[in-house]
């Protein structure tokens, strides 16, 4: 499940994907994605659309989602 999820994401967005976290827990997991846009409107419509997809499956559950960004300082 974890692998074809993660599989389903990366190839659906532009986007890196990876367990981050509950590896040794049944039916947990905590994933973390990297993405870079030239803007951060671009980068906020697409995490939004990763996370409404990922509301919307019946098959899992999202607990939480953080975000965190990163901004060049010129």
């Amino acid at each position: 499940m974890v692998k074809s999820l993660i599989a389903q994401v990366s190839n659906a967005h532009p986007v890196a994907i990876a367990e981050v976290d509950h590896q040794d827990l049944w039916q947990r997991a905590s994933f973390g994605i990297a993405a870079v846009a030239p803007q951060s409107g671009h980068l906020d419509r697409m995490l939004h659309t990763i996370e409404r997809d990922l509301r919307l499956r019946s098959d899992i559950e999202v607990l939480d989602v953080a975000r965190t960004y990163l901004e060049d300082p010129e």
